[in-house]
């Protein structure tokens, strides 16, 4: 029998793998995700513990090889029908709405990636997790510039680098930042050019 106090210690320890992963820790991730596989089996009756652990082994997965991803790869976390799951919390649903919103954006469904991000969003405010809301800002930013709302994007990125530039464990995501944010005005830039160049002649 697993006690309640089990769970806990094996959620935080499920939190901890998703701060690496999110800090783009790859050795920290790897070596969470085997330490975690090599218990999860333990706690396949708690519903809301196995939930979870999908949806962040899910961002792993994502993490590792994003173009791995292929349509049905978010068929094991929607079998748990998460509406239906005893005391889901909206921490859940908002990690639920936004890493559905990167599978369908990676499956090239970009209509309905739009729509989970903006589901995730509205569960955003109830996180209190600056960091968190960091991430959200940079994948949607990611996936606005995909959807020509170029200046949109840049807003997106340069709020998210702001926030994870004020912690010292993130520096990586602001790396990433830094890039995305020049490759996007580097294109916005050429479109301009080209445009430009369209009009007078």
């Amino acid at each position: 029998m697993i006690h309640n106090e089990d769970s806990e210690q094996f959620l935080s320890l499920i939190n901890e793998w998703y701060t690496a992963i999110r800090q783009r820790n790859l050795e920290k991730s790897i070596n969470l995700k085997t330490n975690i596989d090599l218990s999860i089996d333990k706690f396949e009756q708690d519903l809301n513990l196995i939930l979870h652990y999908h949806l962040v082994n899910f961002r792993y997965d994502y993490l590792i090889d994003k173009f791995s991803i292929k349509a049905g790869r978010f068929d094991i976390i929607d079998r748990y029908d998460i509406h239906n799951v005893p005391s889901v919390n909206s921490p859940i649903l908002y990690y639920y709405y936004f890493f559905k919103a990167l599978y369908y954006n990676v499956i090239g469904n970009y209509k309905d990636s739009m729509c989970y991000y903006y589901k995730a969003e509205s569960y955003l405010p109830a996180l209190s997790d600056k960091l968190e809301q960091a991430e959200f800002f940079y994948m949607l930013g990611c996936v606005k510039y995909e959807s020509f709302q170029g200046t949109l994007a840049l807003k997106e990125v340069e709020n998210a680098k702001q926030i994870f530039s004020r912690d010292s464990k993130y520096i990586t995501n602001v790396a990433f930042c830094e890039n995305t944010l020049d490759l996007f005005i580097h294109k916005l830039k050429n479109f301009l050019l080209r445009k430009s160049i369209f009009i007078r002649h």
